[in-house]
């Protein structure tokens, strides 16, 4: 029999499995910073609780905080945002990791407290545009407060289909706005 689920309850159903079955964050979509597609409490939350020593090369410095993020917009977009977690950024002195691997193996358990380390959350209706503010994203992935991947959620009750999403993004949205275009399309089905 086919469940006549509303958006809003796979949503539900989404989180709940992230936050209770995969260990993410709930995140407030009040903490979304639109200009660099950032969760500035986990991303700043991850920065002061992972690299003190390396902020501290950085805090004299008028607007450090601006400079840190304009520093990772400039890098995303031009390498993207995986090779930016991958490599970190630098700023003077200071070097920043943006994403701990997962080790290998377990011969290192440094390693492994740093990955634990790593805030993987998910944010509901994230409201991303910066000349539309009303637009917003159904669900939005973060790790350590950056922007991973956006879902668009349709349902076929409401004669909504995967096609609805695809034109969301493909033709109602800016591809230049910051959180871009990219995304995972979900129906419900079943």
């Amino acid at each position: 029999m086919v469940s006549q689920t509303n958006e809003k309850a796979l949503e539900n159903c989404i989180e709940n499995a992230l936050v209770q079955g995969a260990g993410y964050e709930k995140g407030s979509p009040a903490d979304f910073d639109r200009e660099f597609a950032i969760d500035t409490e986990k991303f700043w939350r991850f920065l002061e609780t992972t690299q003190p020593n390396e902020l501290a090369k950085v805090q004299d410095q008028p607007n450090w905080q601006r400079l840190i993020l304009e520093r990772f917009h400039r890098k995303a977009k031009k390498d993207g945002v995986l090779a930016v977690l991958k490599k970190g950024i630098s700023i003077n002195d200071a070097d920043f990791t943006l994403l701990y691997s997962l080790p290998y193996n377990d011969a290192n358990p440094a390693i492994r407290e740093n990955f634990e380390r790593n805030i993987f959350s998910v944010t509901r209706q994230v409201h991303y545009s910066e000349s539309d503010p009303g637009l917003s994203l159904d669900m939005v992935l973060f790790v350590n407060g950056i922007a991973l991947a956006t879902m668009e959620l349709k349902n076929p009750w409401s004669g909504q289909t995967v096609y609805h999403a695809k034109k969301q993004y493909c033709q109602d949205r800016d591809p230049k706005e910051t959180l871009g275009n990219s995304s995972t399309v979900f129906s419900r089905h079943h």
